[in-house]
C-alpha cells in the first residue's frame, strides 16, 4: 500500500468513528428511555388501579426517598416518597369526584441529560366514563437512577402547553 493509499484509509477510518462513536452511545440512551418509559407505564397503571379499584398497589416504586413537587398553585415542598404516595390517594380522589375513570399519557419526551439522570415532560389526558376528556395536564420530571431503578426525584406539575 502506498503512501497516498495509507492516507486515504486513514481518512476513512477517521471519518467513520463519530458513527461508531453514535452507535455505541445511542444502546445506553436507548435503554434508559425504554426503563424510563416502563416506569411511566408503571405510574399510569399504578393510578388507574387506584381509579376502578380504590387501592394504590406498592409497585412499581415511582418516588426517591425524598423529593421536590411544586406546581403553579403551590410552592415547591420536600415530602418523603411515603407522604407522596399518601397526597397522590387524595389527588386521585379528587379526579375520581370530578368523574375521571381512567387516565392515559398523551405523550412522554424523555431527555437523558447522563446515564443517571433524565429529564421527562409528559402530558396526562383524563377521561370520564363515555371516553370523553375531562382534562390535561402536564408535568415535567426529574429522574435519578437509584440502585439500578430510575426515580422520579422532583416533578412540576403544569399547563400542558408549556413544556
Amino acid at each position: 500500500m502506498n503512501t497516498g493509499q495509507r492516507l486515504g484509509y486513514l481518512l476513512w477510518i477517521i471519518a467513520l468513528l463519530p458513527l461508531a462513536a453514535t452507535a455505541s452511545t445511542d444502546e445506553p440512551t436507548a435503554k434508559a428511555e425504554t426503563e424510563i418509559t416502563q416506569l411511566f407505564r408503571g405510574y399510569m397503571s399504578k393510578y388507574n388501579h387506584y381509579i376502578t379499584r380504590g387501592a394504590l398497589p406498592n409497585k412499581p416504586d415511582l418516588y426517591a426517598d425524598n423529593l421536590i413537587v411544586m406546581s403553579s398553585a403551590r410552592d415547591a415542598t420536600s415530602v418523603t416518597s411515603d407522604e407522596m404516595n399518601r397526597q397522590v390517594t387524595v389527588f386521585l380522589d379528587s379526579l375520581k369526584s370530578q368523574g375521571v375513570k381512567s387516565v392515559t399519557w398523551e405523550s412522554i419526551d424523555i431527555t437523558l441529560l447522563d446515564g443517571n439522570l433524565a429529564l421527562a415532560s409528559n402530558v396526562a389526558v383524563r377521561y370520564n366514563d363515555n371516553g370523553e376528556t375531562v382534562s390535561r395536564v402536564g408535568a415535567t420530571y426529574f429522574l435519578n437512577k437509584i440502585k439500578d431503578q430510575w426515580r422520579i426525584t422532583a416533578f412540576a406539575v403544569h399547563n400542558p402547553d408549556y413544556r
